[in-house]
């Protein structure tokens, strides 16, 4: 199966690595997660000054106003791990992205890192899974809704993209006063019956906040934890992890398998394929790139 989605960065360039796993020589497929996967999981794009922000969260579908990628290096923002930016939102606002198709009884296990600022007080919160619609309607749009409306018509994903809601985590609100602060978050939410397998699966983050809050949110990784088919979790280098030497071992464990066999895929675009393409690391969990394989900023 493909572990996709896990990227690292040297320097400000973005390469990605994904394995692949065979069992009993056949690839397994992860049931309808990240296919499409996720993409900007950390909003490093665009690459902006620090301290400056783009009125945009590049790839998600988002509420346009009071919508926005953020670099860290504002003295109101604090420092994120996962590279320079952060998205932010408040006052009712919003963003979803397609995170693959759906299929009965999943276990998605969905982590993020949470950050307040010092300036507009902190704001909870709150993560959805949808089900259906239209991949083509979907768009950035300049309205708010309440999150009693998550899954009525007034959230344009139900409105307009056509999905229904399936759970949400209800607000999570690690923070309080204005102190600088982040919080490592994860939550689990599940896919249940009575939906069509293979209908577009979605993620949305809403700020339920009507005041001048604002929510901060980087790193989102979402993981089927209900498969019984051999997944590569616990990478090294992490996911999204910044600034890291290329000549690195690169290194993961995996669930659900007894000696399943790895290929390796490395490259700098989305098709990851440019710099290795399915190189057989037999069952060794650990791949360590070639003298001048990997350059900075590349």
């Amino acid at each position: 199966m493909n572990y996709p989605g896990k990227i690292w960065q040297t320097d400000r360039s973005v390469v990605y690595f994904v394995i692949i796993l065979f069992a009993m020589g056949i690839a397994s497929v992860q049931a309808g997660l990240n296919s499409p996967a996720l993409v900007n999981p950390s909003f490093e794009d665009p690459v902006l000054a620090a301290g400056t922000n783009s009125n945009d969260i590049n790839v998600w579908f988002d509420g346009i106003g009071y919508t926005y990628t953020a670099d860290d290096g504002a003295a109101s923002h604090p420092e994120t791990p996962y590279g320079d930016n952060w998205s932010e939102f408040g006052q009712r606002r919003w963003m979803y992205q397609q995170v693959g198709t759906y299929d009965a009884n999943m276990d998605i296990e969905i982590s993020f890192l949470m950050g307040a600022r010092s300036d507009k007080g902190p704001s909870p919160v709150v993560v959805g899974l949808l089900v259906g619609g239209n991949p083509a309607l979907a768009a950035d749009l300049n309205t708010q809704f309440y999150v009693a409306d998550f899954g009525n018509s007034s959230n344009p994903l139900v409105g307009i993209v056509g999905a229904s809601l399936i759970e949400t985590s209800g607000e999570i609100a690690p923070f309080s006063g204005t102190a600088l602060a982040t919080s490592e978050q994860t939550i689990t939410l599940s896919t249940g019956t009575g939906y069509t397998v293979g209908d577009p699966l979605w993620l949305q983050f809403y700020c339920p906040l009507t005041s001048a809050g604002r929510m901060l949110i980087d790193n989102i990784v979402v993981e089927d934890m209900s498969s019984t088919d051999p997944i590569a979790v616990s990478p090294v280098p992490g996911v999204n992890a910044p600034y890291v030497d290329p000549a690195e071992d690169l290194e993961w464990n995996v669930l659900n398998g007894t000696g399943p066999t790895f290929d390796i895929n490395i490259g700098t675009t989305s098709a990851c394929d440019e710099i290795i393409s399915g190189f057989d690391t037999g069952s060794v969990m650990s791949y360590t790139p070639s003298a001048g394989l990997l350059n900075y900023a590349t």
